[in-house]
């Protein structure tokens, strides 16, 4: 299996246990753009057991992320 198919995998397992956790939360495959899967994955493992909090600057097109301690 290709490193892309392994991040890829591991990517919907976190998502997957994410919104289990948090199910009110922003879908977080919205922000794809912007980050990227390798970022995406690393987001996602730098919350942390944290819901994150994404915003979007539309006169910019940037995105920035924070985490929640819920």
């Amino acid at each position: 299996m290709t490193t892309f198919l392994k991040e890829l995998e591991k990517y919907a397992e976190l998502e997957k246990s994410y919104h289990k956790k948090y199910p009110g939360a922003q879908q977080l495959g919205n922000f794809y753009q912007y980050f990227g899967l390798g970022k995406m994955l690393q987001i996602m493992e730098e919350a942390a057991g944290r819901e994150i909090k994404f915003f979007v600057e539309n006169s910019t097109n940037q995105c920035i992320y924070s985490f929640e301690q819920v």
